[in-house]
């Protein structure tokens, strides 16, 4: 029983020495815990593996990282798109703006420009009234 678990320990020695089917770390995890169950002292193996997996965890936590970068800089790209868009739209909007105003000026300066001519015209309609007539 023992050669056994130190056959299954060599398989797991050479599987890492070899970068074999690492992935599959849960395997390898629990053919360590029944060596150990078997009081075989892998406590030097368990280091390893303990370093394979934090080793795995730092690249895919790095891999997943990678991955949001990727996609932050695709939505970045398309914000900045957007807010291109709504500067055109604003600056044309401004255009609007600054005609609309004159426009107001325009008619304010019309309207009181008539109001001064009906005043006037009303002057001179009053000061004719008052003229005796021949």
């Amino acid at each position: 029983m023992r050669s056994s678990f130190l056959e299954i320990v060599c398989e797991v020695v050479s599987r890492i020495q070899t970068n074999d089917d690492i992935d599959n770390m849960e395997e390898i995890e629990q053919q360590v815990v029944a060596t150990e169950a078997a009081n075989i002292n892998v406590s030097w193996l368990r280091a390893h593996l303990d370093v394979i997996r934090k080793r795995k965890e730092a690249s895919k936590k790095c891999s997943l990282l990678m991955e949001l970068r990727v996609n932050t800089v695709v939505v970045e790209k398309a914000a900045q798109k957007d807010l291109r868009e709504r500067c055109v739209e604003l600056m044309a909007a401004q255009e609007r703006f600054e005609e609309a105003e004159r426009c107001v000026r325009v008619l304010h300066l019309v309207k009181n420009n008539l109001k001064d001519r009906i005043l006037e015209s009303k002057g001179n309609v009053d000061s004719l009234a008052r003229q005796p007539v021949l």
